[in-house]
């Protein structure tokens, strides 16, 4: 179950990059990566091409998946870096406030310090330019995956198990 917490840890941590890095957010332009990688290879090659080019060695499914949705599917050019932007800054946000769900008070008993952690981890320890950019936000997702083996998926309905599965799956292999 979400709880106010969570909410409160999300928004803070989003209001908090918008605030501190205008430039990845209301003031964002196509940087590094997010240029001449994704948008690029998005808009110029065809889906297949897509899934096998490569950034720095490795093949980021998640990011280039995104992009070619953006691109390819709802043709928003000039709306791009916006819209991934916001994408990322609002899964960073939600990676750093899994940890205030009721779920994980058998890791941490009481929830406010899962909430300072939440903050901590969300605008403390990685407040760094660009580890808040798109090309970066799947990091994050380390979080998620190590919250999940403390996660009781026995309460879970079969819907939401099967959510479950799907983000982790996203997260282990889209990020190769």
């Amino acid at each position: 179950k979400i709880n106010l917490y969570f909410w409160v840890g999300f928004v803070f941590t989003f209001l908090y990059i918008v605030r501190s890095f205008p430039s990845l957010s209301y003031d964002t332009e196509l940087w590094a990566e997010l240029a001449t990688n994704f948008y690029h290879n998005a808009r110029y090659s065809s889906f297949y091409e897509n899934i096998w080019v490569t950034d720095a060695g490795y093949l980021p499914w998640l990011q280039r998946f995104i992009s070619v949705i953006i691109i390819k599917v709802f043709k928003m050019y000039d709306y791009f870096p916006y819209i991934c932007q916001f994408i990322g800054i609002s899964l960073i946000s939600f990676f750093c406030s899994l940890i205030n769900l009721f779920q994980f008070r058998k890791i941490i008993k009481t929830d406010f310090t899962r909430f300072v952690i939440s903050i901590v981890l969300g605008v403390g320890i990685f407040s760094q330019y660009d580890e808040f950019t798109f090309i970066n936000f799947s990091y994050y997702g380390i979080f998620f995956i190590v919250l999940s083996f403390f996660f009781n998926k026995e309460k879970l309905s079969t819907l939401q198990f099967l959510f479950f599965l799907f983000f982790a799956f996203v997260f282990c292999v889209f990020n190769l």
